[in-house]
């Protein structure tokens, strides 16, 4: 009897125990802080690794044989302007400050590496030329020379350290292009290197390109797209840092496709270090920088799941240096509500769409590779849309393609990109909307246009760009929606919230207007039932919902979390990074937080926030389970059951 009661008690535990033992695809390596998103790398010539995180706004020392993390610079440690969009890193001769640029301070920022001070080295206030607008990368050469690139200007900015000034040396500006050579198209990573050249990873061809430092002439080095051509080897696709791996090669990292590369500047001539077919160990999640050990080993920092991986560089195996992992939900970015009320994320940190319970926060993986579902495994899965009869479409930039999600079984099949379908090919696709024709329009960052998308064939036809329609030109959006009119609302990095025509592609500017209301890089995009624009949106130290009428750009903060008391609305739960939006049936809002890895309910009246799952909120179950309906429920009574029978059997 006794026997019986204690394996009730088993029982008792791995049921209840079970659903919460969510499979992480990191494991926990070194003490300190935990990095949230880091973006960059560098390492010095004693091997000291500095990584900036933008989800901390911080500053790590990480030490690449223990994994420990120290913060050096960040909102409690060093005085001066917090950086909260960190986005590209780098290290004075000196060796006693690091340089960053910072995408919502617009502005290169100096670290003193011992005391963490930041200061201001040149933005709109500190010194002469062209404003940094949109600054992705940072380099610093042997003589302390400064070079930004710059993803709005397409273009390399020199900044004097100094003073501040800068000037265009790489680009167009006011008075002509600079240089000769190919055109730069959303310049990101930049790498300077000891003969006077720069080398610049290009989002928008994609491509690597040399630059002379002194005349701006460019040259193509390595590329694999439509315009920009040459070398042989792996296709790029998305290209975010790169570092030099000895003289004549230099280190790129694909954003999307996983991996890292090595490219023989002399014929552009590429090979595989590491990705998901070369090496073993640890999969890399979305790397995002590069840098080299004095012993030649590589150093990747991986965005999500947040962590910094060794890569050897003769068999390409992983090893994780410093982790800690999330549980459940980890990049969480886009949401949508279905007709039942549950709600579905997609998930960038665990490629995959998850199914979450709305009342309680219960998740189980809808589809993913190796988990549930067959066809190709999602590699960046972004913004989803619900389908009338329930299944789900996604847009994939890691893998260029639209996919479509059977809801019964996970499997994914690819409905346009990837050799499906005619036109212009994908090469970054984002937004995703569906029309009241049952048709699909998407928008490709790479290619800066909407695209409209035949749902059974999935041939591609633009359908505003620079070439089609009239206004404001599109560059870096995150979301689209349509209104009941058909109108398209896009929400653009540089151009704010735009409207465009379905019938012509022409585009308007929003006129936003409201006290309180400041988007500057708006995220999620949804529709309330009165046709009013909810969007997402996060700048400094202000993460917030604002309402916009698409009418005439009034607009309201429904929720804000902000260190400004007067632009505080809502209270509850707190909120750093919202992203995706959606609207259930009551008028609340559903939000994704990628800083968090939370999905959280917003009042759209009051602004109070809620969390609907989250590490702490909800368990991962069996898809199952969730599906059978309140899987908490039926946990307890199960429970109680065993507990009554077990006490029965052993007293």
């Amino acid at each position: 009897m006794a026997f019986v009661g204690i394996l009730s008690l088993l029982l008792i535990f791995f049921w209840q125990g079970a659903p919460t033992m969510a499979a992480t695809n990191t494991e926990r390596v070194g003490n300190g802080p935990a990095l949230i998103n880091p973006y960059g790398i560098v390492i010095t010539g004693d091997d000291d690794a500095y990584v900036i995180d933008r989800g901390s706004s911080s500053v790590f020392l990480v030490d690449l044989s223990s994994g420990d993390r120290t913060v050096i610079s960040g909102p409690e440690r060093g005085v001066g302007p917090v950086t909260t969009e960190m986005r590209g890193v780098g290290i004075e001769p000196s060796l006693d400050s690091l340089l960053v640029a910072d995408s919502n301070l617009k502005a290169v920022i100096r670290i003193n590496i011992m005391s963490g001070d930041r200061t201001v080295v040149s933005d709109a206030t500190r010194g002469t030329g062209p404003n940094i607008d949109v600054p992705r990368g940072v380099a610093v050469d042997s003589t302390g020379n400064v070079f930004v690139t710059d993803f709005s200007l397409d273009a390399v900015v020199e900044v004097d350290p100094t003073t501040g000034n800068r000037r265009v040396i790489a680009g167009p500006t006011s008075g002509g292009n600079v240089g000769t050579g190919p055109d730069l198209k959303q310049p990101h990573g930049i790498h300077a290197s000891v003969n006077g050249y720069l080398y610049v990873t290009d989002v928008g061809w994609p491509a690597v390109i040399e630059i002379n430092s002194t005349t701006g002439n460019r040259r193509l080095v390595s590329g694999t797209g439509p315009v920009l051509d040459a070398g042989s080897g792996p296709e790029l696709s998305s290209l975010r840092g790169l570092t030099s791996q000895g003289p004549g090669t230099i280190l790129v990292v694909d954003f999307n496709e996983n991996e890292v590369i090595s490219i023989d500047i002399s014929n552009g001539n590429r090979k595989r270090i590491s990705g998901p077919d070369v090496g073993s160990g640890v999969d890399l999640g979305l790397p995002v920088d590069a840098a080299v050990t004095s012993s030649g080993q590589i150093v990747v920092c991986d965005f999500t799941p947040p962590s910094v991986i060794a890569v050897d560089p003769l068999t390409g195996d992983r090893s994780v240096v410093t982790s800690v992992p999330k549980i459940g939900l980890q990049t969480p970015l886009y949401v949508a509500v279905l007709p039942s009320g549950r709600i579905v994320a997609s998930d960038t940190g665990r490629r995959a769409i998850w199914l979450v319970d709305e009342t309680t926060g219960d998740r189980a993986i809808l589809s993913a590779a190796d988990e549930r579902g067959g066809g190709d495994a999602f590699t960046l899965p972004l913004q989803l849309i619900v389908l009338d009869d329930g299944d789900l479409v996604v847009v994939d930039d890691g893998t260029d393609a639209v996919v479509r999600v059977d809801f019964s079984t996970g499997n994914r099949t690819i409905i346009s990109g990837k050799g499906v379908g005619t036109g212009r090919e994908f090469i970054s696709p984002r937004g995703l909307l569906q029309k009241s024709d049952g048709n699909l329009v998407v928008f490709d960052t790479g290619l800066t246009a909407l695209i409209n998308v035949n749902m059974k064939t999935g041939n591609r036809v633009v359908l505003s760009d620079a070439s089609h329609g009239t206004g404001p030109l599109m560059h870096n959006v995150n979301s689209i929606i349509v209104l009941d009119d058909g109108t398209i609302v896009v929400g653009d990095a540089q151009s704010k919230l735009l409207t465009v025509n379905p019938a012509n592609g022409n585009r308007q500017a929003i006129p936003v207007q409201g006290g309180d209301v400041a988007i500057t890089e708006p995220w999620g995009l949804a529709v309330s039932s009165t046709g009013l624009v909810y969007v997402t949106y996060y700048q400094g130290a202000q993460a917030a919902i604002a309402s916009v009428n698409p009418d005439n750009g009034m607009a309201f903060l429904v929720s804000s979390v902000s260190s400004t008391p007067a632009k505080r609305v809502g209270g509850g739960a707190d909120m750093r990074s919202p992203a995706g939006c959606g609207v259930e049936q009551s008028g609340s809002l559903v939000v994704s937080d990628f800083y968090y890895g939370t999905v959280l309910r917003i009042d759209a009246v009051k602004g109070d926030r809620s969390v609907v799952t989250s590490a702490t909120v909800g368990n991962t179950v069996d898809l199952d389970v969730l599906l059978s309906g309140s899987s908490n429920l039926y946990q307890s009574a199960f429970g109680l059951a065993l507990v009554v029978v077990t006490l029965f059997l052993l007293f």
